[in-house]
């Protein structure tokens, strides 16, 4: 289940989430139809949607033919369905240059604990989200709350961007990673990064890593991997902390900086900004 899906009864939305906890929160053509769950995952969340993003529309149609697949599991689907948009993200892990960049300060290695996300959880049999586990309970988060990002910014995914502008070459594979709340993809993003004046060049949904982490490309890589976040908001991206604090995030923060402050026990000593 993703983490919006299941943020669903704290905003006054059990009738949307009853349904898809029904499916099992993993869900496919089968699994929807069965639990009567497609109406439900159309519903609009306001509280999922950046009002500065340039939403021509709060809803994404994914599966079906030239659409993308449904529900961003990678896997082509028959029926198409029509889901309520998220304008957020959580990162759980780096990837290319932006991990190079965070071991190389903190000297972690690629399989450290270290370097995983505040909402990173593995089960086998599980998809990457929020589980019943106690990997990711507050006495995990070592690093401290206040210290830890757990929701980034990453919107009108429906529309690639790039730099602040509409990018066509960025489509490819936009909707293969949480263009919609109900995606179970929404919250396991690896950042890698890409490179800076990209625009143009990220085609066939795949980037190429490098040193532009914040409001780089809203795009998504074959492996439904993400640059970082992304926002309409100049110069910064919102930032949703462990403790509810939302703090803006400068575009130019270091990457060292800004993989400490996704990890939850890297024990990394640095401040948000």
């Amino acid at each position: 289940m993703s983490w919006p899906c299941a943020l669903l009864p704290y905003l006054d939305q059990a009738n949307a989430y009853n349904p898809i906890a029904a499916a099992g929160g993993i869900l496919d053509d089968v699994g929807a139809t069965a639990a009567g769950s497609f109406q439900a995952q159309s519903t609009v969340v306001p509280g999922f949607i950046c009002p500065s993003a340039p939403h021509s529309t709060n809803t994404l149609v994914t599966g079906g033919s030239g659409n993308p697949a449904f529900p961003a599991v990678g896997l082509q689907s028959t029926n198409t369905q029509t889901s309520g948009v998220c304008d957020y993200i959580t990162i759980i892990d780096f990837d290319g240059d932006v991990r190079a960049a965070h071991q190389a300060a903190y000297r972690t290695t690629d399989r450290a604990g270290a370097i995983r996300g505040a909402l990173f959880v593995y089960e086998p049999g599980h998809t990457i989200a929020i589980n019943n586990t106690d990997a990711n309970k507050i006495r995990n988060m070592t690093d401290g709350l206040s210290n830890t990002y757990f929701v980034h910014e990453h919107a009108a995914r429906e529309q690639g961007y790039t730099d602040g502008k509409a990018d066509t070459f960025a489509n490819s594979n936009v909707g293969s990673n949480g263009g919609t709340w109900v995606s179970s993809y929404t919250g396991s993003a690896f950042a890698t990064g890409t490179p800076y004046n990209s625009f143009g060049t990220i085609d066939n949904g795949v980037q190429n890593s490098g040193p532009c982490v914040i409001n780089c490309t809203n795009a998504v890589d074959a492996q439904s991997d993400v640059a970082g976040p992304y926002s309409f908001h100049t110069g910064v991206s919102l930032t949703l902390m462990g403790d509810g604090s939302v703090q803006s995030t400068s575009q130019n923060i270091s990457t060292e900086v800004w993989t400490a402050l996704n990890t939850r026990q890297g024990g990394e000593s640095v401040s948000q900004q």
